[in-house]
């Protein structure tokens, strides 16, 4: 598409050659900055993208700025363009001749330059876009760019056996319909990222992740039989000798038709008035078509229906916050903490103090915690004080995040007693209901002795 411009006062006067375009958009303020400001993003653009082919951007923000930022304020350099168009009515305007005179250069080097630019801003403008789905779909990108209020997540992830998993492959549905979903979803928690009006905590996310059997089982075979595999907790006194104690278990984890993971095979269903913390109903649908309802002696009014998946246990699998005693007793049990060192433990809870078991610290109190440690660490004339120090300080802060009044009892971790005895030992078979035993609950429902 090329043009020939014309003024309104001296496009009707013969022989003479309209002005260009380029002269009204000099003699316009706001029409030029719309073009500056358009030619600038995309002069940043093409450098952001040169950069990140060879030797990649590594800067969460910058990540942001090079493939949201920047086609953003080229657009905005369009609009102000279009803007200074409409503000410069009748015969300040110019008028375009839309019919190319293939024979006049002018029209020639018209047609060339603005396809020049046109292929130009496009190709710019796609790359940006394709490299910007991308970036959004990166863990970097879910937990960094607004940190203060994803860092328990954030944190959390990178400690967990699952840092490898990408946000998104949990928490957004596959297909463009879920990622436009997303992140309409996206701009609502933006706009309470920028006004402050973010809940603290965030929700709980159990019930966010999209289909969590399917997810799972991308990498974790249902149909494995897993046996009965044995599981050692270890604990540390806090003696002069930090005695160890380890606690061997057998897990009857079983098959898909066995075993824990027998509520998988069944078709299960249950109600619940806040997420999953508490059950009011389950009923069972068994693969031979029987069927069994429990239901608890007070049930709540106001329940939604669930049906069971992985995550309705394992629901803190990739976001684990557990308390500071728990994380000292894995790093000594791993050999990241001294367990030789005399009074190890002690002397480490009792740095920590009150804030070291609390349900939730504040932001001072988190601080003077972290001080502590620091001493603590400091005081250790045998060992690399700055791994010891940095080590307490990191499973701390895994533990607590003041900013978002996040601790170690803010998210119940379901995998385990707490998890099963929601439903085992709580709820009894409904009136009518063909199963008359309630849903066990003993050791050896779960543990076996050999």
């Amino acid at each position: 598409m090329a043009a020939e411009e014309q003024s309104g006062l001296a496009g009707d006067q013969p022989g003479q050659r309209p002005p260009h375009l380029r002269h009204w958009i000099g003699e316009q303020p706001l029409a030029f900055l719309g073009v500056v400001v358009s030619l600038s993003a995309l002069a940043s653009l093409l450098f952001v993208l040169v950069v990140d082919l060879f030797t990649g951007i590594s800067c969460c923000y910058g990540g942001l700025v090079a493939y949201v930022v920047l086609p953003a304020i080229f657009l905005l350099g369009l609009v102000l363009i279009g803007i200074a168009w409409r503000l410069a009515g009748g015969e300040a305007r110019p008028r375009l001749r839309w019919v190319i005179d293939w024979s006049e250069p002018h029209d020639r080097a018209a047609v060339f330059w603005l396809s020049a630019a046109v292929i130009t801003a496009g190709f710019l403008l796609a790359g940006a876009t394709h490299h910007a789905f991308v970036y959004m779909d990166t863990t970097q990108f879910c937990t960094q760019v607004c940190h203060t209020v994803m860092k328990p997540q954030a944190f959390t992830h990178e400690m967990s056996a699952h840092a490898r998993v990408a946000c998104t492959e949990c928490h957004i549905a596959p297909g463009r319909a879920a990622f436009v979903r997303a992140k309409l979803s996206g701009v609502r928690q933006t706009w309470e990222t920028l006004t402050g009006t973010y809940p603290q905590p965030i929700q709980k996310a159990e019930r966010v992740v999209f289909n969590g059997q399917s997810v799972c089982e991308r990498c974790h075979d249902p149909e494995r039989a897993y046996g009965t595999p044995g599981r050692v907790f270890t604990t540390f006194a806090a003696d002069k000798k930090n005695t160890r104690t380890d606690v061997p278990l057998k897990m009857f984890i079983g098959s898909p038709m066995s075993g824990i993971h027998r509520h998988i095979a069944l078709n299960i269903r249950f109600l619940t008035p806040d997420g999953g913390q508490t059950v009011s109903r389950v009923d069972v649908t068994r693969p031979d078509g029987s069927r069994a309802t429990y239901i608890a002696p007070e049930a709540s009014a106001a329940s939604s229906w669930v049906s069971m998946q992985c995550i309705d246990c394992h629901n803190l699998v990739g976001h684990e916050v557990v308390s500071f005693e728990t994380r000292v007793d894995r790093a000594l049990a791993l050999g990241e903490l001294p367990a030789d060192v005399p009074w190890f433990k002690k002397r480490v809870l009792e740095a920590v103090g009150p804030y070291g078991t609390a349900p939730l610290v504040t932001e001072p109190e988190f601080r003077q915690a972290q001080s502590r440690l620091r001493e603590l660490a400091a005081t250790d004339p045998k060992r690399q004080r700055q791994a010891v120090g940095d080590i307490l300080l990191r499973l701390y802060s895994a533990s607590y995040f003041p900013k978002m009044k996040v601790g170690p009892d803010t998210y119940p971790d379901y995998q385990g007693h707490t998890g099963c005895f929601r439903c085992h030992g709580s709820l009894e078979p409904a009136p009518g209901s063909p199963s008359k035993a309630p849903l066990p609950s003993g050791c050896d429902t779960c543990h076996r002795s050999s």
